[in-house]
């Protein structure tokens, strides 16, 4: 098995390497669901990385009991324009389940055709018929 990777052997002490190792599962990742978080954090930088890439952030609301800062962190998540993990019963679970679906699906077919498009502009060829 050969595995590629951007990191070579003398990365692995780098302090910088949780972000870097980040980036890279935010640009493989069709979709992100966040549990909880702080502002100043990974999963914030990792959002962030999300964004870059118009990767679907989906998050679950903090509950009056949880802390400060994570309610905090899902406000900010919410005004960022995030989609919130809520639901009352099964046929609302079912639900939330297909809109993560098709919205990873909808983020796959335009990176897909991103892809072809770049790909044609390579082979000289135009995609748009």
């Amino acid at each position: 098995v050969l595995f590629l990777s951007q990191f070579t052997q003398l990365d692995l002490n780098f302090r910088a390497m949780p972000i870097r190792r980040n980036q890279l599962i935010a640009g493989l990742s069709w979709a992100s669901i966040v549990g909880q978080t702080t502002m100043q954090s990974g999963t914030m930088s990792t959002v962030g990385f999300f964004e870059k890439f118009s990767t679907p952030v989906f998050y679950l609301p903090p509950m009056e009991s949880d802390s400060p800062r994570w309610q905090e962190a899902a406000k900010s998540l919410r005004d960022r324009g995030h989609t919130p993990l809520v639901w009352k019963d099964d046929r609302g679970l079912r639900s939330l389940v297909d809109k993560i679906v098709e919205r990873a699906d909808d983020y796959r077919e335009r990176e897909l055709r991103s892809i072809s498009e770049q790909m044609d502009l390579f082979s000289g060829e135009d995609s748009s018929g």
